[in-house]
Protein backbone atom coordinates (compact mmCIF):
# COMPACT_ATOMS: atom_id res chain seq x y z
CA UNK A 1 0.00 0.00 0.00
CA UNK A 2 1.32 3.42 -0.93
CA UNK A 3 1.61 6.07 1.76
CA UNK A 4 -0.56 8.96 0.53
CA UNK A 5 -0.32 11.27 3.52
CA UNK A 6 1.63 11.67 6.74
CA UNK A 7 1.06 8.64 9.00
CA UNK A 8 -1.25 9.14 11.99
CA UNK A 9 1.34 7.44 14.22
CA UNK A 10 5.06 7.52 15.02
CA UNK A 11 5.84 3.87 14.18
CA UNK A 12 8.71 3.22 11.76
CA UNK A 13 9.62 0.19 9.67
CA UNK A 14 11.81 -2.04 11.85
CA UNK A 15 10.14 -1.04 15.13
CA UNK A 16 9.35 -4.00 17.39
CA UNK A 17 6.24 -4.50 19.51
CA UNK A 18 6.03 -6.76 22.59
CA UNK A 19 3.05 -8.53 24.11
CA UNK A 20 2.83 -10.45 27.35
CA UNK A 21 -0.22 -12.67 27.76
CA UNK A 22 -1.44 -15.98 29.11
CA UNK A 23 -3.53 -17.75 31.72
CA UNK A 24 -1.51 -19.51 34.47
CA UNK A 25 1.63 -18.80 32.43
CA UNK A 26 3.30 -15.85 30.73
CA UNK A 27 3.88 -15.85 26.98
CA UNK A 28 6.13 -13.19 25.46
CA UNK A 29 5.60 -12.46 21.76
CA UNK A 30 7.32 -9.89 19.56
CA UNK A 31 6.18 -8.38 16.26
CA UNK A 32 8.27 -6.32 13.83
CA UNK A 33 6.84 -3.57 11.64
CA UNK A 34 7.55 -4.40 7.98
CA UNK A 35 5.31 -1.84 6.21
CA UNK A 36 3.43 1.38 7.01
CA UNK A 37 0.29 3.01 5.69
CA UNK A 38 -1.57 6.07 6.99
CA UNK A 39 -3.19 4.56 10.10
CA UNK A 40 -2.13 0.92 9.84
CA UNK A 41 1.10 -1.00 9.99
CA UNK A 42 1.97 -4.47 8.76
CA UNK A 43 3.78 -6.65 11.29
CA UNK A 44 5.28 -10.12 11.37
CA UNK A 45 5.82 -12.26 14.43
CA UNK A 46 9.47 -12.76 15.43
CA UNK A 47 11.42 -15.75 16.67
CA UNK A 48 12.70 -15.32 20.24
CA UNK A 49 15.87 -16.40 21.98
CA UNK A 50 16.33 -17.10 25.68
CA UNK A 51 18.73 -14.86 27.56
CA UNK A 52 18.04 -16.69 30.84
CA UNK A 53 15.74 -19.45 32.04
CA UNK A 54 12.72 -17.14 32.15
CA UNK A 55 13.57 -14.18 29.88
CA UNK A 56 13.54 -13.81 26.11
CA UNK A 57 14.59 -11.30 23.46
CA UNK A 58 13.34 -10.98 19.88
CA UNK A 59 15.53 -11.93 16.94
CA UNK A 60 15.12 -8.97 14.59
CA UNK A 61 14.28 -9.96 10.98
CA UNK A 62 13.81 -13.64 12.00
CA UNK A 63 10.16 -13.93 11.01
CA UNK A 64 7.68 -16.70 11.64
CA UNK A 65 4.15 -16.68 10.33
CA UNK A 66 2.33 -14.45 7.90
CA UNK A 67 2.24 -10.67 7.78
CA UNK A 68 -0.79 -9.06 9.44
CA UNK A 69 -2.16 -5.53 9.15
CA UNK A 70 -3.02 -3.73 12.37
CA UNK A 71 -4.43 -0.34 13.28
CA UNK A 72 -2.02 1.67 15.43
CA UNK A 73 -3.56 2.94 18.65
CA UNK A 74 -1.98 4.80 21.55
CA UNK A 75 -1.95 3.48 25.12
CA UNK A 76 -2.99 5.63 28.07
CA UNK A 77 0.65 6.62 28.61
CA UNK A 78 1.26 7.55 24.96
CA UNK A 79 3.01 4.37 23.78
CA UNK A 80 2.01 3.05 20.32
CA UNK A 81 -0.03 -0.14 20.66
CA UNK A 82 -1.62 -2.72 18.35
CA UNK A 83 -4.38 -5.19 19.16
CA UNK A 84 -3.27 -8.65 18.02
CA UNK A 85 -6.31 -10.62 19.26
CA UNK A 86 -9.11 -10.09 21.77
CA UNK A 87 -6.71 -11.13 24.56
CA UNK A 88 -3.36 -9.89 23.23
CA UNK A 89 -2.15 -6.32 22.85
CA UNK A 90 1.39 -5.44 21.81
CA UNK A 91 3.18 -2.24 22.83
CA UNK A 92 6.24 -0.61 21.30
CA UNK A 93 9.13 -2.60 22.81
CA UNK A 94 11.48 -0.87 25.26
CA UNK A 95 14.51 -2.95 24.19
CA UNK A 96 14.72 -4.92 27.45
CA UNK A 97 14.48 -8.73 27.90
CA UNK A 98 10.95 -9.88 28.77
CA UNK A 99 9.80 -12.57 31.19
CA UNK A 100 8.25 -15.79 29.91
CA UNK A 101 7.19 -18.92 31.78
CA UNK A 102 9.81 -21.64 31.19
CA UNK A 103 8.68 -24.60 29.02
CA UNK A 104 9.11 -27.07 31.88
CA UNK A 105 6.65 -25.08 33.99
CA UNK A 106 3.63 -25.68 31.76
CA UNK A 107 4.47 -23.58 28.73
Amino acid sequence: EVLTEEPKHSVKIGDIFHSSWGYDQTNADFYQCVAISNAQITVRKLTTQHVSVDTVMPMKDSFRGEAIKKLVQVSYDGVPMIKITSYERAYLWDGKPKEETPAWMGH
